[in-house]
């Protein structure tokens, strides 16, 4: 199928499976901007939405409530999907996932505007040895009550996670990365509002750039004046000990001013 719409007063309920994009045979076109909007799901069974092989597929303004495992599961080369200004909610508030990325999955994905509500996390982005979801937007969303973790991304590569707010306590912290693959992952994070609990798994061989995000902090910003002093010891304020340290000094008779040291939790 191209370019169809399943929109506007539709309800999936029952045991089974509210909506299954998949492609029998792969010399076949795959399913190509299919758009899900102003559709309720609930108690479907294991999931709401399966999106197989596909391009362009888009679920907006749904409600996708008490599905048993997942709310949407990505798999399969699914690429570009845009799952935006929906509501999503787990059968149970301490099981389940509301939107699995699998490493099957293709890439170029939206997770932007919606409202997440309980389960184990809100969305999980996997890996493995070889494989790994390259390209991703997580932007605006709203999470609340995950009880391990809200976030898990494992090898992500160039995922940029912004504007989102963290309204529940997850034991292992907001967000958490692992390292599957061995090239690691990559990721931007910049106006969040996290739980203030860091990550219990954090992985070292991935790239980080952190922004203005609080609850878990990422850099200091405030100004240190020194004045008599021949040295001073300044708090970096991250959670993890920074590899890479950019500064600058300001002011008049500067001299020869150097960062002998940074430390775990100072420079």
């Amino acid at each position: 199928n191209q370019n169809c719409s399943v929109q506007g007063n539709c309800r999936f309920g029952g045991i089974g499976l509210g909506i299954a994009i998949t492609q029998s045979n792969g010399a076949n076109p795959r399913v190509e901007g299919l758009k899900i909007s102003d559709t309720t799901f609930i108690n479907t069974g294991e999931k709401n939405v399966s999106i197989g092989n596909s391009l362009f597929t888009g679920i907006t303004g749904c409600v996708l409530d008490q599905a048993g495992t997942y709310s949407v599961t990505v798999q399969d080369g699914a690429d570009g999907v845009l799952i935006d200004g929906n509501w999503l909610g787990m059968q149970s508030v301490s099981s389940g996932i509301n939107i699995l990325i699998d490493e099957t999955a293709g890439g170029n994905h939206i997770i932007s505007n919606n409202i997440m509500l309980g389960g184990t996390a809100c969305i999980n982005v996997q890996a493995s040895a070889s494989l790994r979801v390259t390209r991703g937007v997580i932007d605006g969303n709203i999470f609340t009550r995950a009880s391990d973790y809200t976030l898990n991304f494992d090898s992500a590569l160039y995922w940029t996670i912004v504007n989102n707010q963290d309204g529940g306590t997850p034991t292992s912290g907001s967000w958490i990365t692992t390292g599957t693959h061995a090239s690691g992952g990559e990721y931007v994070f910049d106006n969040n509002k996290w739980h203030t609990v860091t990550p219990a798994l954090f992985h070292t061989g991935s790239i980080y750039r952190g922004g203005n995000d609080t609850g878990i902090v990422w850099r200091n910003t405030g100004v240190v004046n020194v004045t008599t002093a021949t040295s001073t010891t300044v708090s970096h304020g991250c959670f993890r000990t920074p590899a890479y340290v950019g500064f600058s000094i300001e002011g008049a008779n500067l001299g020869e001013q150097w960062l002998t040291a940074v430390g775990a939790t100072q420079f």
